[in-house]
């Protein structure tokens, strides 16, 4: 069983007179072997304390169910085992017998010696084994069970600020650099790369597997207010939601937005353009306040829109539309409506 890693480190308490007999764990080996008669496919034996006492088992799948539980955990409930988390630290694929309370048995056929620390050594006890001193590895103390191959250094984790490091399609190690805050980074088969940042009230659009993501029109929805007629006065008037074949009235009419978004590309239209020709002023307002988002045009035009103006609106913000005019324009068009993109 290998020794580094998560380990659990279980102790025979001697409460029992015997070794205790872990069915639920299998390596393929007995740990107990060499010294102690047999080698042999089968479960785990912690021995009594007389032999060591201990056994050392990385944290494994079936390690972690008996512990959690299976058979070290009915043992631990009922006082013949503690067991406590260390991490192992034997480079290479050692097995452990067993950890006793002045160092570690492994086996030589398959072990590496390479501890760090001061006072670590190494002695053959019985045939066929080594036993590695660790001080104080009895008293709880594992802090020289760490290989320093296994210790990252500080300086290996800096790195250069605004730059991203990938691995393109053969593994190789690559670097995106370069970046700016909206930037979205995406892989295009090969390494991974930078889209940078759409006009706003674009949307990142997907083209399916095999192809890159790109910048394009959000899907919006059209809100729409209407009336019959915005009266020839300079009187202030608000549009309809939707349409009213009436006077427009003069008290705002709102409509609540059920999310946040962003409106652009307000339109009016006259269906009949009447009366002298000044203009008349059709103004978005959020929550009363006017916004840049209007368009002006002569009472016998047909069509007006601003292409180029957007406002941000938060959900439950209340919106209209305000109908202005600076001098009277004798006659009102008829069938004015105006349209507005949320997106």
């Amino acid at each position: 069983m290998p020794s580094y890693g998560l380990c659990l480190l279980v102790t025979h308490t001697g409460k029992a007179a015997d070794s205790v007999h872990i069915s639920d764990i299998r390596d393929g080996i007995d740990l107990l072997g060499g010294a102690y008669g047999f080698r042999k496919p089968g479960a785990i034996y912690v021995p009594v304390p007389a032999k060591g006492g201990q056994s050392l088992l990385v944290y494994s799948g079936d390690v972690a169910v008996s512990f959690e539980t299976g058979g070290i955990r009915q043992f631990i409930d009922t006082g013949y085992l503690t067991a406590e988390f260390i991490i192992g630290s034997v480079l290479g694929p050692a097995l452990f017998p067993e950890v006793q309370d002045e160092g570690i048995l492994v086996d030589p056929a398959t072990q590496i010696f390479n501890f760090t620390g001061a006072g670590v050594t190494a002695t053959q006890t019985v045939a066929g084994e080594v036993q590695v001193n660790i001080p104080g590895a009895g008293g709880g103390d594992h802090s020289l069970l760490l290989p320093a191959s296994l210790v990252w250094p500080a300086s290996a984790h800096t790195g250069t600020p605004g730059s991203l490091a990938a691995f393109d399609a053969a593994g190789a190690t690559t670097y995106v650099t370069g970046v700016a805050q909206g930037d979205v980074a995406y892989f295009d088969g090969n390494i991974w790369t930078i889209l940078p940042p759409g006009v706003p009230g674009e949307a990142l659009l997907t083209q399916g597997l095999g192809a890159n993501p790109l910048w394009g029109a959000a899907s919006s929805s059209q809100l729409l207010w209407g009336s019959n007629s915005v009266g020839s006065s300079t009187t202030t008037r608000y549009l309809t939601p939707g349409f009213d074949n009436q006077l427009a009235q003069t008290v705002a009419i709102q409509i609540r937005a059920s999310r946040a978004g962003t409106l652009r590309n307000l339109r009016v239209h006259h269906r009949a353009g009447a009366g002298n020709g000044n203009n008349i002023v059709y103004t978005i307002r959020i929550n009363g306040v006017p916004t840049a988002l209007t368009v002006t045009m002569a009472s016998t035009a047909n069509d007006g829109s601003d292409l180029a103006n957007t406002v941000v609106v938060a959900a439950n913000d209340l919106i209209d539309i305000e109908v202005t005019k600076a001098a009277s324009t004798g006659s009102s068009p008829n069938d004015i409506t105006a349209t507005v993109e949320f997106v």
